[in-house]
């Protein structure tokens, strides 16, 4: 299963996109994550839980930018999966999204890859 809901802000394209392969959902997010997007990414995530998986990984290879608001939702998306025994898992390379992450010491408390490939070496 695969969807998409491109979103255009002031010449950014927001894409989220949603797999489903056996035990594993994959949300990657690609643009600015916001304040003014964040509800998107937390509907395709809610929909992931909502299928009952053991695994939900969020990949923001794509993703440019995130405010605190990403940052919350991430860490919301963490706890709801651990208080559920399910693994959340977050791909996400060096670059912007990652310094947050590091600099709220958010990487500390995710299960954090540079890409699927590690991931999937991990899992």
């Amino acid at each position: 299963m695969q969807s998409s809901d491109p979103r255009t802000r002031a010449g950014n394209v927001d894409r989220i996109e949603e797999r489903h392969v056996g035990r594993r959902g994959v949300v990657s997010f690609a643009g600015e994550l916001d304040g003014a997007n964040v509800s998107m990414l937390d509907a395709a995530l809610s929909r992931a839980l909502d299928r009952g998986l053991a695994e939900v990984w969020l990949d923001l290879c794509e993703t440019t930018f995130m405010d605190s608001a990403g940052v919350h939702l991430l860490l919301r998306a963490h706890k709801t999966l651990a208080r559920l025994n399910r693994r959340f898992v977050v791909i996400c390379p060096e670059g912007a999204v990652m310094r947050v992450l590091v600099l709220t010491d958010v990487a500390r408390v995710l299960e954090l890859y540079d890409d699927r490939s590690a991931a999937h070496r991990a899992a």
